[in-house]
């Protein structure tokens, strides 16, 4: 009876060493969110990733990804990530108003390519 139990033991083992996919990724993102907390932004990142790395759709990692970037100045990273944020999860106004926020400081940054772009536009009509 000893070697029919065994396999079942050693897949029981395997399973609860696997671990819930989804309660791992919720908590990535809690130790990152401390982590960010404590002014461990880089390390913060590293398990934003690693929530994102069990599911690309994790709304709540792809923005505090995005406000990790945003404290390390990755303006552009940021912006790519509060808008996957706001896209998965439309509730999420904070999102929204970051991405906006960045959006209107890449235009006030740069403002001359956007007049340009408007007068080859007016050009083709």
């Amino acid at each position: 009876m000893k070697p029919r139990c065994f396999p079942c033991c050693a897949l029981l083992l395997i399973l609860a060493a696997c671990g819930d996919p989804e309660r791992t990724k919720r908590k990535e993102v809690e130790t990152g969110i401390a982590l960010a907390k404590e002014g461990k932004t880089e390390e913060a990142e590293i398990r934003f990733r690693k929530a994102l790395a069990l599911d690309a759709g994790f709304a709540d990692a792809h923005y505090q990804l995005g406000l990790s970037a945003l404290r390390m100045g990755k303006a552009v990273e940021a912006y790519q990530e509060l808008s996957r944020a706001s896209e998965l999860d439309p509730a999420n106004r904070d999102a929204k108003v970051k991405t906006a926020d960045l959006a209107l400081a890449f235009f006030q940054a740069n403002p001359a390519s956007d007049s340009s772009s408007r007068r080859k536009v007016s050009r083709d009509n």
